[in-house]
């Protein structure tokens, strides 16, 4: 039997829920330089966004 083949799972869970989201033009711009600057995924990069945001509110 062969191993199943894809894309590896990152961390422990797997990702099986979605969030879309519409942004204008130059949201879409801005989230895909802050992207390219970071070297993070677009996941990766909302996900450290709301993480930062969430710690504002615990102070």
């Amino acid at each position: 039997m062969t191993k199943k083949m894809g894309r590896p799972l990152k961390g422990l869970s797997k990702r099986d829920k979605r969030l879309t989201i519409r942004l204008t033009e130059e949201e879409f711009k801005f989230v895909d330089d802050v992207t390219k600057k970071t070297g993070l995924s677009k996941t990766e990069t909302v996900l450290k966004a709301v993480e930062l945001l969430d710690e504002t509110f615990k102070r």
